[in-house]
């Protein structure tokens, strides 16, 4: 049922796939592989199933440091996994239980989580409240060897236009759009990155974040991480001057890292990852003492107005980390849940790494303070 492919096979698929995140991409696994000095390692599968209905599995494997064996991930950093297809070939409910049996019998230790708007045999994925979440919910079925997490993201829907979500922020004193006036009042103002000086504004803008989380984050990055988000689309040329463009299948630039200005001072910042029909603001920074300002607020709904200027239909928040407060943030833009289970299954060798990680990041936190 599932046999290896290459990376021109999962290309095929991503493209031919009408809505799939980036994650889902090779780009984004290939990304992991050089931050990781070849310890992540693209290894797709292709699945028949019984029915003669053919999807692509994207997944990537890390090697665990210390001989203690392998993780997969249908993407990395945890980020959205699932089946990419041909348009219209929707798996039914008893194909999706076969497929994932059949994929954490051949991956011993497996991270998974589900993309929201993955179609269903019900459904062409159209509403994210509905697809992943009504099957789980209105499907029996056993699956007691893995575990699944409960988890969601906030997406906006942007089929009818920027005017009509705009339009929608307009209520009430501390309203949406009374906090975008109050930026734009400001002289607060947004743009893409352009040279290797804003991306080391950007940085250094996360490190001082990274004081604030408590918890720390589920990963630390380095600033070669964002260097490559930026290399990996050939953004920037030797010199640092102005980027290249390589187009995405949705004729915007796949990865892109995004800030906020405000008299000649970076304020805030974000990396976006687009796919096929679906934008993520994927990571964020911001300076606290601009906060009143808006500058977020702002960049995100700039973000959102070039979502809609390019044809695609979702913009998604991606999941808050069970942190309620960014959830509220996001929810205040009128984004809607969007559910997005994580499935598991580790080895006792991977637990023993992922411990050693929260330890050390730990560890690293306390040092840095």
């Amino acid at each position: 049922m599932l046999k290896p492919v290459g990376i021109n096979e999962w290309q095929e698929y991503y493209r031919m796939t009408e809505t799939a995140s980036y994650f889902q991409s090779p780009g984004w696994s290939a990304l992991w592989n050089r931050y990781t000095d070849g310890r992540y390692r693209a290894n797709p599968l292709l699945a028949k199933l019984p029915s003669g209905k053919t999807v692509l599995i994207p997944l990537t494997r890390q090697s665990l440091r210390g001989g203690l064996g392998s993780l997969w991930h249908a993407a990395p950093a945890g980020t959205y996994g699932g089946w990419l297809g041909k348009p219209g070939d929707a798996l039914t409910g008893e194909e999706v239980l076969i497929l994932i049996r059949a994929l954490f019998a051949h991956c011993s230790s497996l991270t998974y989580r589900l993309f929201p708007m993955t179609p269903l045999g019900h459904g062409n994925g159209s509403s994210p409240t509905s697809g992943i979440r009504d099957f789980l919910a209105n499907t029996s079925y056993s699956l007691p060897e893995i575990t699944t997490i409960d988890d969601h993201t906030r997406v906006i829907d942007c089929a009818n236009g920027y005017d009509a979500i705009h339009r929608g922020w307009a209520a009430g004193k501390g309203s949406m759009k009374a906090k975008l006036n109050k930026a734009e009042r400001a002289g607060v103002h947004i743009r893409r990155v352009s040279s290797e000086q804003d991306l080391a504004a950007y940085y250094n803008i996360y490190q001082s974040a990274l004081l604030r989380w408590n918890p720390p984050p589920s990963h630390i990055y380095s600033r070669t991480f964002f260097e490559l988000i930026l290399d990996s689309d050939d953004q920037f040329k030797s010199s640092g001057t102005k980027r290249k463009q390589r187009e995405s299948s949705a004729g915007v630039t796949s990865r892109e890292i995004w800030l906020a200005e405000h008299e000649g001072k970076i304020v805030a910042g974000a990396v976006i990852l687009t796919g096929n029909q679906h934008m993520t603001y994927w990571h964020g920074a911001s300076d606290p003492a601009f906060q009143a300002l808006r500058p977020v607020n702002l960049l995100i709904a700039t973000l959102i107005e070039h979502c809609c200027k390019y044809g695609l239909r979702w913009f998604d928040f991606n999941p808050s980390m069970g942190i309620v407060g960014v959830d509220r943030f996001k929810q205040s833009f009128g984004a809607q849940a969007a559910f997005s289970p994580i499935l598991e299954n580790r080895t006792f060798g991977a637990r023993v790494s992922v411990l050693a990680g929260r330890i050390l990041r730990r560890l690293q936190k306390k040092d840095s303070g």
